[in-house]
């Protein structure tokens, strides 16, 4: 009797040991029950050292080792997928966790755990969670978290977290945050976070904030900061923040807040720019800009604040600074020390008034001086 099981015993762990073609030990009928070895096709529990050649397994896969060299093409893994160094197959669907990492050579659907990392030459779909990084040649959708990165040369739509740095070669969809970095070579759509910079080549939609700064060469709508600057390459909307710079390549309009300026270098302002600095833009402002330094822009609408200077080439409403210039029409009302405008049709209050329309001695007013 003791010969006898020692005997099984030998012959199950040669079967296990022997990656080289598919074979093994089969308990079971037509392929299903168990197996122990490299068998080629199973339905139930799969037990093997190495993998090589298999084609097909649906249930339980346990594979302790590597796969063996040449690996395992068009291998496709239907149910839970087990290993030491890790699970690899050309599709991995439904459940894939690995020590070491979880490989899937077109796609994994379902859920992978990887200690280390979890890469796909293809799509993901499902809960991808990975120690260091999750990567993919594809796109990720569903939940992926990485502890030091998430990476996808497809689209992200989800939930993406990098403990460092999220990045896709594509758009981002949904909730996305990198501890450091957040970058996307198209646009991002959802609550976009990071911790150091959150960069898009596209558009950002949504809520875009970042520590440092907050980067895109498209539009940039609804909330968006960056505690050192906030920079869209096109137009800006909604409610924008930046500790130091808010800037826009095309148009700003809703409440913008900018520590050392608002600028807006080819559209107007509109809502409300307050900036310790400057307000500017080189279309025109309209609504309420309040700049510590100056308010400047070819045509002002509204009313513009300022401690030192405003300057407008057309004003239209009301300017309040201590030097306020324009250099064309005001049709309104400016306060300050000095007001000059070279054509007032309105009010100015201030120490010395000039309008270059009225006749001498009345260019020249102190405290008050008007035209209509």
């Amino acid at each position: 009797m003791t010969r006898r099981i020692l005997t099984a015993a030998g012959a199950l762990l040669l079967a296990a040991a022997a990656p080289a073609a598919p074979q093994g030990l089969d308990l079971g009928f037509r392929g299903v029950g168990l197996s122990i070895g490299n068998t080629e096709r199973w339905t139930g529990l799969r037990i093997n050292w190495s993998d090589a050649g298999v084609r097909e397994v649906n249930g339980i896969n346990l594979t302790l080792w590597k796969p063996a060299k040449g690996g395992n093409p068009g291998f496709a893994m239907n149910g839970l997928a087990l290993g030491v160094v890790g699970p690899s197959a050309a599709q991995l669907n439904g459940i894939a966790v690995g020590l070491g990492g979880v490989f899937a050579e077109n796609r994994l659907n379902g859920i992978g755990v990887a200690g280390l990392g979890l890469i796909s030459g293809g799509p993901v779909h499902g809960l991808s969670l990975a120690g260091l990084a999750a990567i993919s040649e594809g796109g990720m959708h569903g939940a992926q978290i990485a502890g030091l990165a998430t990476i996808a040369q497809g689209e992200l739509a989800g939930l993406s977290v990098g403990g460092l740095a999220l990045i896709s070669e594509e758009g981002m969809r949904g909730l996305n945050i990198g501890g450091l970095a957040t970058i996307a070579e198209g646009r991002m759509a959802g609550l976009n976070v990071g911790g150091l910079a959150t960069v898009a080549e596209g558009g950002m939609r949504g809520i875009n904030l970042a520590a440092l700064a907050t980067v895109s060469e498209g539009d940039v709508g609804y909330l968006n900061g960056g505690g050192l600057a906030l920079v869209a390459g096109r137009d800006l909307h909604g409610l924008s923040f930046g500790g130091l710079a808010v800037v826009a390549g095309g148009s700003i309009l809703g409440i913008t807040a900018g520590g050392g300026a608002v600028v807006a270098s080819n559209g107007p302002i509109g809502g409300a720019a307050l900036s310790l600095g400057a307000v500017e833009s080189a279309d025109a402002i309209r609504g309420l800009a309040l700049g510590g330094y100056r308010v400047r822009a070819p045509e002002i609408q509204g009313l513009s604040l300022s401690v030192a200077m405003n300057r407008a080439t057309d004003l239209t409403g009301g300017a309040v600074g201590i030097y306020n210039e324009v250099r064309g029409t005001q049709r309104g009302i400016s306060v300050g020390v000095f007001n000059t405008a070279q054509v007032l049709r309105g009010i100015q209050i201030g120490l010395l008034n000039h309008a270059a329309n009225n006749s001498p001695p009345f260019r020249w007013l102190p405290l008050i001086n008007a035209s209509f």
